[in-house]
């Protein structure tokens, strides 16, 4: 169903789809979603997008950049893989998309600030382009770039609705980026509003709200402050929204170990 007419076709954000297919275009919303709350594998979602317009690049996409940033050698050739059947269809891509594919085969190549500067380019002309946003927080990350994490965000945000289910993803994004240039007040109190927002958002909704980076930002920052006390709190009370389902669970499953040995709490640690 990718065509001409796919060029009037957008996402709930205002950006341009290379499909014409509604349903493919909600299936990878829905992946999305999935990618920046780390609420579960998106595998599912994109599977039925592709199955929905099998000629749509996007989806692919989305698959070879979460496989790469799992860093294994088997995503790794998989997502090689998938990013050539996506160039083999990117005449039917919209530009955004097309950049995406760019950014992510410099990334299969090892040329992450090549990446990087790609998705830059990008979120200057899109500002709430998520996966942009989702993607270059992930690999600033994995090279310790804590001022790119901050300024990121922070120049996007005010392009933002707060009543997107994404908003409170971008607002933990940037929490977590000034936890680690350590603003760490402000951190905290954007961390805890990040994870408001989305309880309100999902209050009756199914997985329920999950914003693990923001729940990582006010992790570090009483980390950085030795509250560690508070931490191991903090922890729990979010606990439902962080560890079944979640990428990011083994990781802060640690913090909490953490908090528990800086209290002497060996047995608690373990």
């Amino acid at each position: 169903m990718t065509n001409a007419s796919a060029e009037t076709l957008r996402d709930s954000r205002g950006l341009r789809l290379g499909t014409s297919s509604r349903a493919a275009a909600d299936h990878a919303d829905e992946a999305l979603w999935q990618m920046m709350t780390f609420a579960d594998t998106p595998r599912l979602a994109l599977q039925a997008a592709c199955e929905a317009d099998a000629g749509w690049t996007l989806p692919l996409l989305l698959d070879a950049g979460f496989r790469l940033g799992l860093n294994q050698p088997d995503d790794r050739e998989v997502a090689r893989d998938l990013l050539a059947s996506a160039a083999a269809l990117a005449s039917g891509a919209s530009a955004r998309e097309r950049a995406h594919l760019d950014a992510l085969t410099r990334l299969q190549d090892g040329r992450v600030s090549a990446a990087l500067r790609i998705w830059d380019d990008l979120l200057l002309e899109h500002p709430r382009d998520a996966l942009a946003l989702h993607w270059a927080h992930q690999w600033d990350h994995a090279r310790g770039d804590s001022t790119s994490m901050r300024l990121r965000p922070a120049r996007a945000l005010p392009e933002w609705d707060d009543a997107d289910p994404l908003f409170p993803c971008v607002l933990g994004l940037y929490a977590f980026g000034l936890a680690e240039c350590h603003q760490v007040a402000l951190a905290e109190d954007l961390g805890r509003r990040a994870i408001a927002l989305a309880q309100a958002q999902r209050a009756d909704a199914d997985p329920p709200a999950r914003v693990p980076w923001a729940v990582h930002a006010v992790t570090h920052a009483m980390e950085m402050q030795g509250r560690f006390d508070d931490g191991a709190i903090w922890l729990r009370q979010q606990q439902t929204g962080w560890t079944d389902g979640t990428l990011f669970a083994s990781h802060l499953w640690w913090h909490l170990a953490l908090f528990r040995l800086e209290a002497l709490d060996v047995n608690g640690a373990l």
